[in-house]
């Protein structure tokens, strides 16, 4: 199976953003990333769904739009069986290992949280009726529209999800179990350990500080 995770942001990259291009180079088996800078291309993406996009620069407000993602980038998406979100403070492992094409062949949706969808680690299936699932909240358009950050890609579409009883979803949490300390990470053979054990991959959005060196 083919899956695109997709990152949007806007403004001055991080500086890591070179370690993070490299670590993508290393996925494997049907992985990608795209990274997505063009503000400009995006306000016209989300124009087609009938949204005035209102995103500064440096914030996180473009994660409001991440439930869309495969309506604004269908043109990308074509050959992929699953797309997703991720986020730039992360490094990753071998995610084939963990969210394999076994674990995705009877789902829709999966997040890498317990119960509720995951901003830097989430996938829907490539179909039109999960591609347009967003539009099930009834704010949907005020949210996106909504100069302030409101978490639609967690707390939002969770809710939507939950109310969706035939879908299909799977909730794990392959992580690092050290999120605060990242002096334990070892980066190897494209495979990812903390403190010697292989982990997916690891968000690390509380440092900020790229954890391997």
């Amino acid at each position: 199976m083919k899956k695109l995770l997709i990152t949007a942001f806007f403004g001055q990259l991080p500086e890591w953003i070179d370690k993070y291009k490299e670590n993508i180079k290393h996925l494997r088996n049907g992985w990608e990333v795209m990274i997505v800078t063009d503000k400009e291309d995006f306000i016209k993406r989300a124009k087609k769904l009938g949204i005035n996009a209102d995103i500064v620069d440096g914030t996180c407000k473009a994660s409001d739009f991440r439930p869309a993602l495969g309506l604004l980038y269908q043109d990308k998406l074509k050959g992929y069986d699953f797309w997703g979100h991720t986020d730039l403070d992360c490094v990753y492992g071998r995610l084939d290992k963990f969210i394999t094409d076994e674990l995705l062949k009877n789902c829709d949706v999966y997040s890498n949280d317990i119960g509720h969808m995951c901003g830097p680690m989430s996938l829907y299936r490539n179909t039109d009726s999960i591609n347009h699932l967003f539009t099930l909240h009834p704010d949907w358009q005020g949210i996106m529209e909504n100069p302030n950050h409101q978490a639609f890609d967690e707390q939002g579409i969770s809710n939507i999800v939950k109310q969706c009883s035939d879908l299909r979803v799977q909730y794990h949490h392959f992580e690092g179990h050290n999120p605060n300390i990242t002096k334990y990470l070892s980066y190897k053979d494209g495979s990812l350990y903390d403190n010697g054990e292989e982990i997916m991959y690891f968000h690390f959005n509380r440092s900020k500080i790229w954890p391997i060196i």
